[in-house]
Order: C-alpha cells, then structure tokens, then sequence
C-alpha cells in the first residue's frame, strides 16, 4: 500500500496493478483508517468508507469495472 498523497484528513492510496487492465489506481481512505489496516484490522472493519468495490481495489489493485467484467455483476459480495 503506497501513499501518495495527502488531502485534508484523507490519504490518497496508489493501489496494485489491476489483474485485468493492468493500471493501477488510487483510492482515499481516512487517516484512521489507515491508522487501523496498519495496526492489522481487516479491510471491511477498518475502511468503512469505502464500498466493497474500492476495498477490492485497495487489496488486489482489480477496479470494480474490471471485476464486474470479469466475473459479472453477480459475484461481488455486499457487506
């Protein structure tokens, strides 16, 4: 997980390269957030404002349009 920047009470993540496209992307997740997936906190308790679709990206770097192509609609778990 590589911070690139810094907006207000936001850190701008740089996610992996996507398995499909092959880009990578950013996500913003708040400081404590941050402060939390440091400290080891699984990614569904500690980002909370992120929808399942930019905590994927944030885990495997795969945007949600790219999984969705991949997989279909279907496949991504709502929690």
């Amino acid at each position: 997980m590589k911070v690139i920047d810094k907006k207000d009470n936001k850190y701008v993540i740089e996610t992996k390269p996507c398995f499909h496209c092959g880009n990578t992307g950013t996500v913003e997740i708040y400081s404590r957030e941050l402060f939390e997936l440091r400290q080891g906190a699984f990614i569904q308790d500690a980002v909370k404002s992120l929808q399942v679709e930019e905590r994927e990206q944030l885990i495997s770097g795969t945007h949600g349009k790219c999984w969705t192509d991949m997989f279909g609609e279907d496949e991504w778990i709502k929690y």
